[in-house]
């Protein structure tokens, strides 16, 4: 099967959830291709701090911060474009993007919802931030799609957001994924909508927005 080396662009956002999307993408890229070849990647340094500032929903400060992340892919020339961010697709598709660079754009609610209708699957159990869990910034797409959402209880949603806080600032560990395993079995078709959850989704037990979108990104090449 042939590469065709096209780069993808893949945003800085966080150094546990880059590295994270980083090696995913080379070990898909490299069983996909039976290779032993890097997957070929542009990782483009972004000012996180400042973003994630104004998330989840200050839209007139992360739209011009979003504007020049784009701007500076374009002028990288890759084929596909991936923002290791869930929740801030939300405010990308209040962006005026040229229908080129749209295309490039590898959306992990808009995959994840092709997956699972390709699955039958009609209702899920969202999974991620607190504010994801409790708003309807995400759960909106799903439910446009006709697929209805569920939530955790409230004492579930503020233990699962107490884990992602912790991967956010030091990464996997046995402990919190055990601690969301706990949590999650008490639910059915989990969705994770949330990469610091994602890096703790060793054994694939869920579905997953972050690995759906990965594996979208590895197929489009």
């Amino acid at each position: 099967m042939n590469f065709s080396q096209e780069l993808i662009g893949l945003a800085r956002l966080g150094t546990q959830t880059t590295e994270y999307y980083e090696v995913s993408l080379n070990e898909r890229f490299q069983q996909a291709y039976n290779t032993q070849q890097q997957c070929p990647l542009f990782i483009l340094d972004c000012d996180f701090g400042k973003i994630n500032e104004h998330l989840p929903e200050q839209f007139d400060a992360l739209l011009p911060l979003l504007t020049t992340v784009f701007e500076n892919f374009t002028q990288a020339d890759v084929g596909s474009i991936i923002i290791p961010n869930i929740t801030l697709h939300s405010a990308i598709d209040k962006l005026s993007l040229a229908p080129e660079i749209q295309a490039k754009i590898i959306h992990p609610l808009h995959t994840g919802i092709q997956f699972l209708k390709s699955q039958d699957i009609k209702q899920i159990t969202l999974a991620g931030t607190r504010h994801t869990m409790q708003s309807e910034q995400l759960s909106s797409y799903f439910e446009k799609a006709g697929i209805r959402v569920l939530r955790p209880v409230a004492e579930h949603i503020k233990a699962l957001d107490k884990i992602r806080i912790s991967v956010y600032e030091a990464g996997f560990s046995e402990i919190l994924l055990n601690k969301m395993q706990d949590i999650l079995k008490a639910y059915a078709n989990v969705v994770l909508a949330c990469t610091e959850l994602s890096v703790l989704n060793r054994e694939d037990n869920y579905y997953d927005l972050t690995k759906i979108q990965i594996e979208q990104a590895i197929a489009r090449g």
